[in-house]
């Protein structure tokens, strides 16, 4: 693992767990050789995708963070940017 690059992934969501394990899985598959964190920015899903994370955070070998804020409407961008501000290493992928 190369000491001096590290990655953040956010991956911004909105309920819809099948797309979000998928989509977690395909993190999971990538094969890296930099330092990953995966920041998870949902924009007030219901406790059932949160649930769906926790199960994978227990076990996930890189650091996964789930920030959510209550659904008030679409909010993407405010939790994003509080995704952006919360996110620990120097490169940011987002994916969507």
């Amino acid at each position: 693992m190369k000491d001096n690059i590290t990655v953040s992934v956010i991956m911004i969501t909105y309920a819809h767990e099948k797309y979000i394990q998928q989509a977690i899985n395909g993190v999971l598959m990538q094969n890296v050789n930099f330092h990953v964190e995966l920041i998870i920015a949902d924009d007030g899903s219901k406790p059932s995708t949160k649930e769906l994370i926790d199960s994978y955070v227990k076990d996930y070998p890189v650091p996964v963070r789930h920030l959510w804020h209550e659904d008030l409407g679409y909010r993407r961008q405010e939790i994003l940017n509080v995704a952006i501000v919360k996110a620990n290493y120097e490169y940011i992928i987002m994916t969507d």
